[in-house]
């Protein structure tokens, strides 16, 4: 009588090989996952007087602005877009010299053009629905949430003052100056469920 040898199934390499092709999957079907191809942080949230929004130059004049996040348009006023996440409860705002591509009920996905423009203006509001049912609006740190789910300003890197007035530029290891909580009562945004690499968002 022969005895078969057990073969261990390699599950860690399994998961991995799963997770890498999701991330090349990913990356073929939305390259930029941005609000611009190639710019910069021209101003980060907070200031004075406040802003809840953070700003950010093309480096090629009129140029392709992404969403976010996958989801619907909720409102295309003039040169403003607001887009609601399919994925979690927040809203995104673009404003500046937008030229939109989209109007308002569209359908949108992670990575899609909705615009064009040269100077941009992007803020992040979380719905929180309060204990009588109402639903407000919690503004929340723009590049920080960014950061935390694996986004950016820019494709391109281009950061020309991470340490100083754009902290926002500094990627995923964000200093946040605690003005910009104390001024403006902007929040920082929750980690999502799931991230591959670490982001880490503090107010000092």
């Amino acid at each position: 009588m022969t005895t078969q040898k057990k073969t261990k199934v390699p599950w860690a390499a399994i998961a991995w090989g799963i997770a890498g092709a999701g991330l090349l999957v990913r990356a073929i079907r939305h390259p930029f996952r941005s609000v611009v191809r190639d710019g910069y942080a021209s101003r980060c949230s907070g200031g004075s007087p406040c802003s809840e929004s953070m700003g950010i130059e093309s480096m090629r004049g009129v140029a392709p602005v992404y969403s976010v996040v996958p989801g619907r348009v909720l409102r295309v006023e003039g040169q403003r877009i607001v887009l609601a996440s399919s994925n979690e409860p927040v809203v995104v705002f673009y404003s500046g010299d937008l030229q939109s591509m989209v109007v308002a009920g569209d359908a949108v996905g992670l990575g899609q053009t909705i615009a064009a423009g040269s100077s941009i203006q992007f803020a992040v509001s979380e719905l929180v629905r309060q204990a009588d049912g109402r639903v407000e609006e919690q503004v929340l740190e723009p590049a920080a949430w960014l950061a935390a789910r694996g986004l950016s300003i820019s494709a391109k890197s281009n950061v020309t003052d991470a340490t100083g007035e754009r902290w926002c530029e500094a990627g995923r290891k964000l200093v946040i100056p605690e003005q910009v909580r104390s001024s403006c009562e902007i929040r920082l945004p929750k980690p999502p469920g799931f991230a591959l690499l670490p982001v880490s968002s503090t107010m000092e």
